[in-house]
């Protein structure tokens, strides 16, 4: 693919973009007339990226300027004055790594990890459109365990909902509905992760693993114990906590971070396009009582056969939500 930003999309881009409002909407019409069918290269963020059509987030990053804006918001705050190690796990083609990057003034030392291969080569070439990102690809699942696992990588478009296969107790069923293929990947667990690579404080973990969050956490205790992970960004996913055996695991180990945490959640994102900038007051806490309430109503939503995810923050105690300057 060539390695030049599309002057016809980059246009396309900035309009969209430029709107207060109905950004996606504008994308959604205009994109019919001009966007290249293609996969193609646009700005973003002082960088470049790789579009590819039919694939949301990367059409939502490119024409409304952000994917899930309430959690960009937050991380975009985060990066301003943090430094030091940021582990996403689930990283696709690096949305988060590239605002880190760019938000933290390459403070931040990202550890990417994506084990979809198609997500994965994605996530390579968008480190190779920028130069000097201080980004480590990882090309490995993130789970309780060191091995192999398997992994459901679902048909072209859907890359955004790839995942470990169902593993009793922690994560959902096949994704059949997304035409999903099984492979095996390599898996690691967070705690051997850091011991490897001498980390002994990880600033921000990011886990967005599409009902695999149990197995994230799992592998991560040792740590959580010693402290070693400071802040943790947690997308939700309770429609794959689909029985009260997985609902009832995934409580008792969100259950145990409160032990050393203080959580906080991010409001529901918009999807509409507007991009908005929030005060410090812009989170909502949610107590231990509230949260603990919250979690199982999730299970209402996979009833009604909803998909809705939400996204937590956890802060050890005794550290602040946003770094100091």
């Amino acid at each position: 693919m060539e390695q030049t930003v599309n002057l016809r999309a980059e246009l396309l881009r900035r309009f969209c973009s430029s709107l207060p409002v109905r950004r996606y909407q504008a994308y959604h019409w205009l994109g019919k007339l001009f966007e290249p069918k293609a996969p193609y290269i646009v700005n973003f963020t002082g960088g470049r990226f790789e579009v590819r059509p039919g694939d949301l987030a990367s059409i939502m990053v490119a024409y409304c300027g952000f994917y899930e804006r309430e959690t960009t918001v937050w991380f975009r705050r985060y990066c301003e004055n943090a430094s030091g190690a940021f582990i996403d796990v689930g990283a696709e083609f690096g949305y988060f790594p590239m605002l880190a990057d760019r938000y933290s003034n390459r403070r931040l030392r990202t550890f990417a990890f994506e084990p979809d291969p198609r997500n994965h080569a994605w996530l390579l070439r968008n480190i190779a459109l920028n130069p000097g990102i201080n980004v480590d690809p990882i090309a490995e699942a993130v789970c309780d365990a060191r091995g192999t696992v398997k992994f459901e990588k679902p048909r072209e478009g859907f890359t955004i909902f790839s995942r470990i296969q169902f593993v009793p107790g922690e994560a959902g069923g096949p994704a059949k509905d997304l035409g999903s293929e099984l492979i095996d990947v390599p898996s690691t667990t967070l705690d051997i992760f850091r011991r490897e690579r001498g980390l002994s404080k990880i600033s921000l973990v990011k886990i967005d693993v599409e009902g695999a969050e149990g197995a994230v956490l799992q592998g991560m205790q040792e740590g959580i114990a010693e402290g070693a992970y400071e802040r943790i960004l947690l997308e939700l996913h309770p429609w794959a906590f689909d029985t009260p055996e997985r609902m009832e695991k995934i409580l008792g180990i969100l259950n145990g971070l409160l032990v050393h945490y203080e959580v906080h959640q991010l409001p529901p994102f918009d999807t509409g396009g507007r991009w908005v900038d929030k005060t410090p007051d812009y989170y909502r806490m949610t107590w231990k009582d509230e949260f603990l309430r919250a979690v199982p109503r999730f299970e209402e939503q996979h009833v009604r056969g909803e998909r809705n995810w939400e996204h937590f923050v956890f802060v050890r105690k005794g550290v602040s939500m946003f770094p100091a300057s």
